[in-house]
This record gives C-alpha cells, sequence and structure tokens, in this order.
C-alpha cells in the first residue's frame, strides 16, 4: 500500500537523460534535495553537492566514513544492559570553498542574474560539473565554469577545477579559496547559529544529534605557498583528522596570492587583474587523512604527499583514472531498459550512488545514507548485509568480502554484548560505527536479534556465489558458531507449544510491533543460521581438519553444539494460522487492533512521527515487509499458494514508512504475478530518493532502498532465484518496456542476462561452465556462448465487465467528464492551450527578451491545465515559468494581458475548432451510456468547460444526460473546480444520488483527485493520455482502456 506521492521535479528543470542528471536553471525551491542528488563521493569521503561559493546551502557537508565522535547516551531512567556509548559521524573541514567577486560583487548563485545556468552530474565520467553565465550589477558577463570530483582511484583526493572568464570588459576579481570547519564541530552555540532546520521544534529520532561543546580540537596547522593542512583531534574518541589543500594556477592574467592559517580556518586569497575574453582557471586539490591511533602530525605529511602527487600528475591524468574506473563499474553494474529512458536515467543514478557508497570502502562498513548525510549519525545497519551486499556480490565480490570481514572486526565486541543482555554467543549491534551497540531504544534497537541471522544469510549467499574459498575458515565459520550459540541461548523449548522451540521478546524487520514472541522472519532466519553453521562445521572437520582446529582453538567450539543446533532448529515454532491459511507475523499478531489506513490522512505518515509508539504498538499496522521478507529472502521453503495468500493478507496493512519496503513488495508481487503492482513498486522504490518520496532526501540517499531497486529489477522484474547456488530465471518483463539486460558475476564466470517479452537470452561472457534454470529448464552455458529461450507469460487476470463493476445493486447514478471521456476534444483542447501559449510566449521574446520555451502538450498540459477551469489552468502554467500577470475578471477581451484575457483567448480558439471541424464521440462511451440508460441508471455529465452545449449538441449526445453541471453552472454557483469535488458532488444532489452510490468516470488527473476527494462510490479512470498506475495513484479505483471495455462484444 503506498501513501505518499513521488514529487518529481518538472523536466523544464531536469530533463530527462540517460548518463547525466541536469539542472537547468538555479531553482531555490530544490535546492535542499539538489545538495543529497548532486553529492559526490567514493565510500571513503563524501563531498554534498553545495555550490562551491559556499551560498546558498542547506548543509555543506563532508564526511570521512568511519571518522565519528563518542559521547555518553543519556537517559532520564536507565536500565541494566541498555547501550551506553552513542557514536556520530563528523562533518568535517569544508575544503571545496571558492568564493567568486568581481568588481567586489560576490557570485551568489541565489541572487545573481543568470544569463544561463547548468548543473550536471555526470554518471559516465564520476564528475560533478556547472556552468554558468553571470550578468553583474555593472553589466559585465562573467562565464564561471566548475567541474568537482571525488577519486575512486585515490581515495583520500578530491579537486575541483575552477574557471573564470570575463567577457566584455577587464574587471579585478578576487577568488578566495577557503577551508572552514563547519559550525557542528563547534558546539552548539555555533550549531544554533548557522542552523538551516526549518522546523526545530519537530522530533525527528533519525536526524543526527547537536554537540554540547566543540568536538574537533585543534592540533596542529602547516601552510607552504600555496598548500595549507589543518589537523584536530576528536575530544572523546581520540581519533585524528589532517584537511588539506594545494593549488595549481593556469592564466595569461596578472595575479597575486596571499595565504591565512588560524586554527578552524584557511584560505588563499587570489587578486587577479583579468581582461576581456582572457581565463583565470585555478585546480585545488584536496585531502583528507583520518586514524585512531596515528599522531597529527604523521596525518599532515601524509597529506602533504597526496597533494605534491596531485599537483604532479595534474587534473587530465586524474580525470581519465576517474573515467577508467567509472567504465569499469558500468561493466561490471548496468541495468540497461529500453522503452522507459525516465526509468534508465533514475536507474542509472540509483547504481552510481551504490558505487558512491562502497568504491573504497576498506576498514569500514557502510552507512544508511551513505556519505551523503548525517542521518541516523553515519550507523551501519542490518542494511548491509541484506539490501546491499547482494547487488555487490554479483558485480563488485572483492568489496563485498571486505564488508564481511569488517563485520567480522566486531566480533569481539558482540561478544560483550551478549554478555551484556544475558545471553551466549555473540550480539551483533543493531546500529553503530565502532562495533558497540549505539541504539539508545532497545525495542527498536537491541530487540532485533535477527540481525545475527541476517549476517549469516549474506555470508552464506557471498560464499555460494564469489567462489572465495577461504573466507569460511578465515572468518565465516566464527561468526557462524558464535551467532549459533545466541539462538540457542536465546530459545526455550516450550510446553505450551508442545515442546517446540521458541524466541520470544525479539522484534522484527517490522518496527511498528516490538518486542513480540516468536517473529516468523527472526524464529525462521535463525532455524537456517543453525542449520548452516551445523553444516559448515562438519564440513570443515571433515575437509580442512587443520582449520577446523584452529577454530575450535579460537572458540572453545564442541562438536556436540551442532546436534543441539539441529535439535533446536528442526523444532523451531512457525506461527501459523489455520483459518486464514497465513504464517503469523508474530504470536499475538491477529490480536491487535486493525489500523483504517484508508482513512489515515496523508500528511500523517510515517506513523511513527504522529503517535506514541504505544498506540502504534496496539494496532495491527506494518512499518515495512516482515513476513514478505521471509518469503523472498527464504522463499524455497514457501510454496507458491502461501506466498500468495501471506502477500494478499500482509501488503494491505503495510504503511511503507520505511524505504526499505516497497523493493521487497515488487520482488513478491512480481514473483505472485502481480505485474502492475510489482511495477508500481519499483517505480516508487527507484524514485525514492529523485522524487523524495519520503520527503527526507535532504537529509542523504536512502542507500539501502537503492539496493532493494537493483533486488527488485533482478530478483522481481527477472524473477532470478539463487536457492542453494543454483540460478534460476522466471522473467516478468513489465508491459512499460521493450527490454532489459544486466550483468551477474558467478564465482568469476560473467553472466549477461538479456531480456524482450517473448523470450530470454543468457550469454556466458566470460569463464567456466554455468548451468543455471529458465523457467525450469536446465540449461548448460559455455564460455562465450548464449542461449535464448523463448518466455511463457502467465494466464491474465479476468477482465473487467460492467456487471462485476458497476453492479445494478450498489451503484444509482454515473458522472461522466466530457472531454476525453465522452468526446475526443481533450486533443482540441490542447491544441488551443498550445496555440494560446505559444503565441504569448513568442511575443514574451520579442519584447522582454526571454528565451522562448513552447507549451509542450505531454507535461504542461496534462500536469497543470488538463481538467481544469480554464483560468485555474493559465494561472498554474504561468507559475511554472514564473510569469506573474494580473488576474482581470471573466469580461477581459482574449487581447488583454491577464490570466483571464488569455483564457478567454483559449476557449474562443476552442469554439472555433469545434465549429469548424465538429466533435468526434468515443463509441465505447456511447455504448456504455445507452446500456446504463436502458438498465435505469441515472447520468451526468461534469465539466469545468463552458462549451458543453456546444460539444455536447456537436457530438449528438446531448439529451443522454439527466443533469449537466459545466463551468457556467459552477460559475453561478461558486462551486470550486476539479480537484475540489463540488462540481460532482452538486451533479449528484440534482440526480438525488449519494454520492456513496454514485460512479465518477474520468480521464484526467484532476478528475480522478475530485472523485477520490468526493468519497465517490467508484472512481472509473479512462487512460487515454495518463497512464493506469498514474491514475491508480490519485485515486482511480478501476482503470480501463476505454469504456467500451467494460461490454461485451
Amino acid at each position: 500500500m503506498l501513501h505518499r506521492e513521488p514529487k518529481v521535479a518538472p523536466e523544464y528543470i531536469y530533463p530527462v537523460d540517460e548518463w547525466r542528471i541536469i539542472e537547468k536553471r538555479f531553482a531555490r525551491r530544490y535546492l535542499e534535495q539538489s545538495e543529497t542528488i548532486f553529492t559526490l563521493a567514493n565510500g571513503y569521503m563524501g563531498i554534498r553537492g553545495a555550490f562551491e561559493e559556499g551560498r546558498p546551502a542547506f548543509q555543506n557537508g563532508t564526511f570521512i566514513n568511519g571518522f565519528h565522535e563518542t559521547t555518553p547516551i543519556v537517559y532520564g531512567e536507565t536500565a541494566y544492559g541498555f547501550a551506553e556509548t552513542a557514536q556520530t559521524m563528523l562533518n568535517v573541514a569544508d575544503a571545496k570553498l571558492l568564493r567568486l567577486f568581481v568588481d567586489d560583487e560576490p557570485f551568489i548563485p541565489e541572487h545573481a542574474n543568470l544569463i544561463r545556468f547548468e548543473r550536471v552530474l555526470n554518471m559516465r565520467d564520476g564528475r560533478l560539473e556547472r556552468t554558468a553565465l553571470w550578468e553583474t550589477p555593472a553589466g559585465k558577463r562573467v562565464e564561471i565554469r566548475s567541474i568537482r570530483l571525488v577519486s575512486f582511484e585515490h581515495r583520500h583526493l578530491a579537486a575541483v577545477d575552477y574557471e573564470v572568464v570575463v567577457h566584455n570588459s577587464g574587471a579585478p576579481v578576487v577568488l578566495i579559496s577557503e577551508m572552514i570547519l563547519p559550525p557542528d564541530a563547534l558546539g552548539n552555540e555555533a550549531n544554533r547559529a548557522a542552523s538551516q532546520e526549518p522546523d526545530p521544534g519537530k522530533i525527528d529520532p533519525r536526524r543526527s544529534r547537536n554537540f554540547n561543546e566543540r568536538i574537533l580540537l585543534p592540533v596542529l596547522q602547516r601552510c607552504e605557498d600555496q598548500r595549507i593542512i589543518l589537523g584536530h583531534r576528536t575530544r572523546n574518541s581520540a581519533m585524528t583528522i589532517a584537511c588539506g589543500m594545494d593549488h595549481v594556477v593556469r592564466t595569461e592574467c596578472g595575479y597575486s596570492s596571499e595565504s591565512h592559517c588560524q586554527e578552524d580556518r584557511a584560505n588563499i586569497v587570489y587578486t587577479v587583474a583579468a581582461r576581456p575574453g582572457q581565463s583565470f582557471r585555478i585546480t585545488k586539490y584536496i585531502t583528507y587523512h583520518t586514524s585512531h591511533n596515528a599522531p597529527v602530525s604523521e596525518l599532515i605529511d601524509r597529506s602533504a604527499r597526496t597533494l605534491v602527487r596531485s599537483c604532479r600528475e595534474g587534473w587530465q591524468r586524474l580525470c581519465e583514472s576517474q573515467r577508467r574506473h567509472v567504465d569499469d563499474f558500468w561493466q561490471r553494474s548496468d541495468v540497461r531498459i529500453t522503452g522507459d529512458l525516465r526509468v534508465q536515467q533514475s536507474l542509472r543514478w540509483n547504481l552510481f550512488q551504490l558505487l558512491q557508497a562502497s568504491a573504497r570502502v576498506e576498514g569500514a562498513g557502510i552507512g544508511a545514507r551513505g556519505l551523503t548525510g548525517q542521518t541516523y549519525e553515519g550507523h551501519y545497519f542490518w542494511d548491509t548485509e541484506i539490501y546491499l551486499l547482494p547487488f555487490l556480490i554479483y558485480t563488485a565480490p572483492r568489496i563485498a568480502g571486505n564488508l564481511l570481514r569488517f563485520r567480522h572486526s566486531m566480533l569481539p565486541a558482540a561478544r560483550r554484548r551478549a554478555r551484556q543482555v544475558g545471553e551466549k554467543g555473540a550480539l551483533f549491534p543493531w546500529r553503530t560505527i565502532n562495533g558497540e551497540e549505539a541504539s539508545a531504544y532497545y525495542a527498536a534497537g537491541t530487540a532485533q536479534y535477527h540481525i545475527d541471522a541476517d549476517i549469516v544469510h549474506a555470508i552464506r549467499k557471498y560464499v555460494e556465489m564469489s567462489g572465495d574459498p577461504d573466507f569460511l575458515a578465515s572468518h565465516g565459520a566464527e561468526i557462524l558458531v558464535e551467532t549459533a550459540r545466541l539462538w540457542l541461548s536465546l530459545g526455550f523449548y516450550s510446553e505450551q507449544k508442545n515442546g517446540q522451540f521458541c524466541i520470544n521478546g525479539v522484534t522484527g524487520p517490522d518496527e511498528y510491533n516490538a518486542v513480540v514472541d516468536n517473529n516468523l522472519f527472526t524464529n525462521m532466519m535463525a532455524r537456517e543460521n543453525m542449520r548452516y553453521a551445523a553444516d559448515v562445521m562438519t564440513s570443515l572437520h571433515q575437509q580442512a581438519p587443520e582449520r577446523y582446529a584452529a577454530l575450535v582453538d579460537r572458540t572453545g567450539f564442541r562438536p556436540e553444539e551442532t546436534d543441539d543446533w539441529r535439535c533446536a532448529a528442526d523444532a523451531m515454532y512457525i506461527p501459523f494460522d489455520e483459518k486464514l491459511g497465513i504464517h503469523l507475523q508474530d504470536d499475538n499478531f491477529l490480536d491487535r487492533q486493525l489500523w483504517d489506513l484508508e482513512s489515515e490522512p496523508t500528511e500523517n505518515f510515517p506513523l511513527l512521527l504522529h503517535y506514541h509508539p504505544l498506540v502504534i504498538y496496539r494496532h495491527r499496522v506494518i512499518k515495512q515487509a516482515d513476513v514478505v521478507l521471509a518469503l523472498f529472502l527464504l522463499g524455497n521453503v514457501f510454496s507458491a499458494e502461501e506466498k500468495r495468500r501471506n502477500f494478499d493478507y500482509y501488503d494491505p496493512l503495510t504503511t511503507g514508512d520505511s524505504s526499505l519496503s516497497v523493493c521487497i513488495q515488487s520482488i513478491i508481487a512480481a514473483e505472485n504475478g502481480y505485474g502492475e503492482e510489482a511495477f508500481e513498486y519499483f517505480r516508487y522504490a527507484v524514485l525514492m530518493d529523485l522524487a523524495d518520496i519520503g520527503g527526507n532526501v535532504r537529509d542523504g540517499v536512502h542507500v539501502a532502498s537503492i539496493g532493494g531497486t537493483w533486488m527488485a529489477l533482478t530478483y522481481g522484474l527477472a524473477g532470478m532465484r539463487d536457492h542453494g547456488g543454483m540460478h534460476s530465471f522466471n522473467p516478468r518483463l513489465p508491459n512499460q518496456w521493450e527490454g532489459m539486460s544486466f550483468p551477474l558475476m558467478v564465482r568469476g564466470s560473467e553472466l549477461e542476462v538479456e531480456l524482450v517479452h517473448d523470450q530470454a537470452t543468457y550469454r556466458l561472457r566470460k569463464g567456466g561452465d554455468l548451468t543455471i534454470r529458465h523457467q525450469g529448464q536446465e540449461v548448460t552455458l559455455r564460455e562465450g556462448e548464449s542461449a535464448t529461450l523463448a518466455i511463457r507469460r502467465p494466464e491474465k487476470r479476468p477482465a473487467f465487465t460492467i456487471e462485476t463493476v458497476i453492479p445494478r445493486d450498489k451503484f444509482d447514478a454515473v458522472l461522466f467528464d466530457m472531454d476525453g471521456v465522452l468526446t475526443a476534444t481533450a486533443e482540441v483542447h490542447a491544441l488551443a492551450w498550445k496555440e494560446m501559449f505559444d503565441e504569448f510566449l513568442k511575443k514574451r521574446e520579442q519584447q522582454l527578451g526571454e528565451p522562448f520555451r513552447p507549451f509542450e502538450i505531454g507535461t504542461d498540459y496534462l500536469l497543470l491545465v488538463d481538467g481544469k477551469p480554464r483560468e485555474n489552468g493559465t494561472h498554474d502554467f504561468l507559475a511554472s515559468r514564473g510569469i506573474q500577470l494580473p488576474k482581470g475578471s471573466p469580461e477581459d477581451g482574449p487581447g488583454m494581458e491577464t490570466e483571464w484575457g488569455l483564457s478567454n483567448r483559449k476557449n474562443d480558439l476552442v469554439q472555433e475548432i469545434i465549429r469548424s471541424k465538429g466533435v468526434h464521440a468515443y463509441p465505447g462511451s456511447i455504448r456504455l451510456l445507452h446500456r446504463l440508460r436502458r438498465d435505469g441508471v441515472r447520468t451526468a455529465v461534469v465539466t469545468s468547460s463552458a462549451n458543453a452545449d456546444l460539444t455536447l449538441e456537436a457530438a449528438g449526445i446531448a439529451d443522454l444526460f439527466d443533469a449537466k453541471v459545466d463551468g457556467n453552472v459552477a460559475a453561478e454557483l461558486g462551486l470550486a473546480g476539479k480537484p475540489d469535488p463540488d462540481p460532482y458532488l452538486e451533479a449528484a444532489r440534482r440526480l438525488g444520488a449519494a454520492p456513496a452510490r454514485a460512479v465518477v468516470i474520468e480521464d484526467a488527473l484532476s478528475g480522478v483527485q475530485a472523485g477520490k476527494r468526493g468519497g465517490f462510490g467508484l472512481v472509473l479512470g479512462v487512460a487515454r493520455s495518463v497512464s493506469p498506475d498514474e491514475m491508480r495513484r490519485n485515486g482511480a479505483d478501476v482503470v480501463v482502456a476505454d469504456l467500451g471495455d467494460l461490454l461485451p462484444d
């Protein structure tokens, strides 16, 4: 179930391009989210996409993976075993800053007179590029070009190439290269002074904490010519950091430079005598080095070496190495979609974020928001193992192995944590940076014991798919032993459950049902954990006795433990309701009060920000996929019918308040044959950040959701499964696409999968023989060979009929929209709007010099004017272009430049077309009208058009309606136009029908929204120009391509 609409930025600001995210103009209202979207990172460092000039900015953030401060967790009331130490990833010195002044006037994009502006995230080159043409208050035209990158080749290095050209005059130019410690690091007073938070009183537990005292302490500074390095140490965690900058200048203009260095800030001021048309170009190299134990002086030396090498090798060489790394990534990872360019662009941005989060992760994990923001304080969760590692295992297995080795390094802390909560074995932290538990809320933190089994699940997948023969013996088996011990200690054999093994007092993936007994996901994953641990230890004993003996020494393992684990696994209690035929999420799930999600206001989602946890815990409502996640991860232990029944039951209860949910819902919807639902959930996943579905992308990207998007493609739409190391495919390509292809690395072999609607091609690009299954058929591939196989399509669901959609005993009246539903006049209106607006915009170009950008039917018409009263449509379109005109009055002539004048000009054009060419009525709609009239159903036409009489007469259908509410009636009664429901409510009143017993039929989004808001019994969408999915998202209950589809031939 989906409760928030994607807010896709308009294409005139962010046009579609398959390899680039383009910002065509400076848009203040998208500033916060664009800083996240344009972030550059490499897994070690991340620099948010704020401007080099430093203003305007929501957060000039620079983050280093694993560089954190620790503080005591303060509880009003504490208890034994509560987590003690908070860890927070720090915002470190901002070194990208380059402030430009021309004639002493600052260049600030928000206030500058920008003749031209474009910013591009180039996902082929791994760079952020910006060009701007600025006209200064003195009329001088200044071209500014900047290119920024965070190196994948050299993980400690970033760079900015910045060029300034004054075109029509000479001018004094000052460029200040700065490095400044952020207010975050200086304590609460500085934080409050710099805060950009619009609602300081709103509590969001996901956001990062503020510090009461200074947390980065100055230690050492070094200034040598154009190179400056600052060194600091954290107050509590005692970590050290050095941040440095160096510069290379290329220009024929005369210039001088002057350096200034303080403890927390440094700058180099370049004073330039700019000559017309001549370039002043500076390349700024930036480096960060951090350590847990190295002194600051050593880090400053390392930084100096990085900067000297970078200046010597130069900008061009750095760009070439970046392109090589990115090319290699796309060769291993690109998912190609044909037939949907917007999805292709969005998908590639998602995949690029996975590269940026993981490329140089070494000795660290991947935070919930990567290195794009501080939400969740930079903590590592289960996200890595369940949502990110599948992508990395199949595209970058070396990095996947590094992440699991880092998780193994937390094992000593996990053993200590298990002792703290009274258990044996090891309990990995729910959220952490340094291995210690950092979750202050145990019910949604420590109680999520399933993280142990999640890690084991990832280990098993890595071992089966990577071909890494050493990992189990060197790292994995030790984790298996300690986690299996945890489960045996945590659970018990219950007399009340006939001796079955139960695990009480846990929280599953769904955090809206906390501290429950026998969470299905937890029990089933624990069962797999114990079985796999037993199997691995038995195998090691037989096949690698020396490695086995070393493991026994490290863990104190006893051979009889495997019998204990198998016994508990075999006796595991699996909650199931025989009456409903579903697996229960936990023992008491059905005893909770059902939450009426349909009636919940959209603004109340996510529920966790609007209701006390106890209120939520008392209800049968789900934050994210829980049982449904088990259907995916452990799909080989459920029957097809069990998957269908479970999904059908739990999906309507799921709010999707977690970004981790829709990708899993998409996978299981696809497996159940629910193609439209699968694609809709996938669309939400791929747009989670680009369309700001959660309303918080300003705080960073949802990295795990992005990993889930890849899974929704490969496991969902491509139907891949890999249980037991065998790959099977049951493709379900969406109707909206022409094809899809993607690569997979399997035990050193490179497999390419290419899908179109009627066939699948599997090509082994490299490696040894590989056996796969396609819809049950086994195929063995050899290097360089391919196999093309037909795709069997599932049986279609029964078509809608008038008897099932509009049953006579349920509905008394049907209310028809006119344009696009009854008559083919939507095209007439679209053409009239275009002619009127294009004429108006060309006139502004001639008179005001504004660039002419035509009215687009595919976007401007459908999104801004379709279905609305003409004066509202005129206002909304003008507002989208930043044009303000007097409103005027309905009596304004069509030649007047007022909103009403333009609206009346459009109306005249419509009438001219109708009178000269007539009107075509849709045959299917007319057939349905006659059938309804024959059955005694009352009918009305509801339209915002003031030309209803003219149109209906021209179409020959005026006598088929019992009532009419058009633009003239609405004006007389003062009714608000669509999407307000007033016109439809008035029509129902005139027919004597209650809204609940009336049907609204619409083809426009504004009309569908009106029907939904009016509480009508059925909103029937006709998908002529808007996609069925879009209509459903806006309130349509049923969508058909043509109303004739409801009638037998």
